[in-house]
């Protein structure tokens, strides 16, 4: 499953599966140390990993949709 890091809340983090939207909350201690807010994960059932690639590639739709708003 792939999901976008939201946000932290104590011990847990909260993600947005991008296959449905809805959100699940993962132990914050089965992610990566370097995982960050708007982070794309890959979570399996044994473990969680950031996908560097489409985190890259959302930042950078995003940054494209906020230049033309700004236009």
């Amino acid at each position: 499953m792939l999901a976008v890091l939201d946000r932290f809340e104590g011990g847990f983090a909260l993600c947005e599966s991008l296959a449905d939207g809805r959100m699940r909350r993962l132990d914050r201690s089965a992610l990566p140390p370097e995982a960050k807010e708007g982070d794309v994960l890959r979570i399996a059932r044994d473990s969680v990993t950031i996908d560097s690639r489409l985190t890259e590639k959302r930042k950078a739709d995003m940054q494209k949709r906020m230049d033309r708003l700004w236009k």
